[in-house]
């Protein structure tokens, strides 16, 4: 993600700073109160100007917009100053049934393919905002070099076989 982000060789925003907010234990394991926390987290400490850019895409009826709620702390990001750019989601289906994606106040955003079409995996109607690359992207690996979006090998690299959004990452 922040290689997408703001990578030296393929980082759309090269030259910013990023922040990473874990909320995952070791096992890629967490809780709704943990990522409300992170975002909380964001809200108090964030830098102007910011982006919070995030791949969450929970089932609306499980997270509700109660205070404490995923959703309902991520609404509370732009009032903060904050931009919200998040994943609508990789099921196939509705935007608008997946929190935070169904939330107005946010960006959300779904993947196109190599073509520019509307990828086959991402979820799609009225909470979308936009559509970006979402199909083959580089990106760096967190163990060093850079992984492509072919299955060409470049010298001292690897090859990507699934896909990320530029926007929101989503791996596939």
């Amino acid at each position: 993600m922040a290689s997408v982000a703001a990578g030296q060789e393929f980082g759309v925003a090269k030259g910013v700073k990023i922040w990473s907010v874990r909320i995952n234990d070791c096992d890629e394991w967490t809780y709704t109160s943990t990522m409300s926390a992170g975002l909380e987290w964001v809200r108090t400490n964030h830098v102007k100007p910011a982006v919070a850019n995030f791949s969450w895409s929970l089932p609306a009826w499980l997270d509700g917009v109660a205070p404490g709620s995923v959703h309902h702390t991520a609404v509370s990001l732009p009032n903060a100053g904050v931009l919200v750019v998040v994943s609508a989601g990789n099921t196939g289906g509705s935007a608008c049934d997946r929190s935070p994606a169904n939330a107005y106040e946010l960006m959300t955003v779904a993947a196109t393919d190599a073509n520019d079409d509307r990828a086959s995996f991402p979820n799609s109607g009225c909470s979308v905002d936009l559509f970006a690359p979402g199909v083959g992207v580089s990106a760096a690996q967190n163990w060093g070099g850079f992984v492509w979006p072919d299955t060409r090998q470049r010298p001292g690299l690897s090859s990507l076989n699934y896909g990320m959004h530029l926007a929101v990452p989503q791996p596939r």
